[in-house]
């Protein structure tokens, strides 16, 4: 099994007014999921996600109820998992984009994904999407792709196991930031800048042609 996100936090250019706790920045928050017992996002925006099998589980001060528990043991790769969906973000759709997650990861990958990969967050078939994502791997790295022309990894040993750390996706224009507990880890030079337009998924990447992980 496998803890993924105490929350998931979203921005990107634009203003909004939300009731978010101080920790949270709120210029550019498009959306803030602290799993209070659901996954509803408590940042205004009301892009609240619908729970497809993860279960409530505590978080990294031991509150029940307060982070969602991903398991895809037995699960075949291509078919449906444990998932959190997120309607269509359209204020997402924007050329600066931040993604910032508390995760407990108890393996590097999924059983049964020769991919050796297990996605923190990625684009979802339920609408129209732009392909998105943000994942571990092998050795303890961190991935992110954006459509062609953005895909990068991070040195080896970035993520630990069964231990709560936070891991943020920064892209700014060409540039992409990769940060572990707030310390910047890599940095890179996109060939373009990104475009993203549709719908999320926490857990796995939500394609056309099946559900990858």
């Amino acid at each position: 099994m496998k803890k993924l996100l105490l929350y998931l936090v979203l921005f990107t250019s634009f203003n909004i007014a939300a009731q978010v706790p101080s920790n949270v920045p709120t210029n550019g928050l498009v959306g803030y999921w602290p799993f209070n017992g659901n996954a509803n996002d408590e940042s205004g925006n009301g892009n609240n996600g619908s729970v497809n099998g993860a279960t409530l589980t505590s978080d990294r001060f031991g509150s029940n109820n307060s982070a969602y528990d991903f398991d895809m043991n037995g699960n075949c790769y291509g078919c449906p998992g444990d998932r959190i969906e997120i309607p269509s973000v359209s204020s997402f759709n924007n050329s600066n984009i931040s993604i910032n997650a508390w995760i407990n990861p108890t393996a590097f990958y999924w059983p049964n994904n020769s991919n050796h990969a297990a996605m923190i967050i990625g684009s979802s078939a339920e609408c129209s999407s732009t392909n998105l994502r943000f994942y571990l791997a092998d050795n303890g790295t961190l991935h992110h792709s954006l459509n062609s022309g953005i895909g990068n990894v991070s040195n080896n040993n970035m993520v630990s196991l069964n231990t709560w750390q936070m891991v943020t996706l920064v892209i700014e224009g060409f540039e992409s930031r990769i940060y572990s507990n707030g310390v910047l880890i890599q940095s890179f030079i996109n060939s373009v800048a990104p475009s993203f337009n549709g719908c999320l998924v926490i857990g796995e990447h939500h394609q056309a042609n099946g559900h990858w992980y």
